[in-house]
């Protein structure tokens, strides 16, 4: 018994996701621009959510730097195109390389819902797959 009645320890602790928008793992490759920067540079998505992305380069890019990002989504015949700032990038330990975390900008309710949309399709589907092995 606890030495306080108030404080039980067997309650479980569920962890909540935070997260406002579900990510989806999706190998596409995507476009991203660093301004005052000419190079245009590829990178390979490592997750989709509608309010962001995170990508591998190989440098490191600070937090807060506002980068242009085109992503090649299956179903547009233009890249869907968006203003997205770093909150994140950390260095892998496996060669000089970096995972960068982004936030999308000033991305308007249709696109928001474009992205929700294409993001929940590929989580189901993902679902289905795994379910069936």
């Amino acid at each position: 018994m606890s030495p306080w009645p108030f404080f039980s320890l067997k309650k479980k602790i569920v962890k909540k996701n935070a997260r406002k928008y579900q990510r989806a793992r999706i190998p596409l490759l995507i476009r991203y621009h660093l301004k005052g920067i000419a190079e245009e540079k590829v990178s390979n998505l490592r997750d989709l959510a509608a309010g962001g992305i995170r990508f591998t380069t190989d440098s490191e890019i600070e937090e807060n730097t506002r980068i242009k990002v085109d992503i090649r989504l299956p179903w547009r015949d233009e890249p869907f195109e968006s203003i997205a700032k770093v909150v994140r990038c950390v260095r892998l330990k496996s060669g000089p390389y970096y995972r960068v975390a982004t936030q999308f900008v000033g991305l308007k309710k249709e696109e928001i819902v474009e992205l929700e949309s294409f993001v929940d399709a590929i989580v189901n589907y993902q679902r289905r797959l795994k379910k069936a092995k």
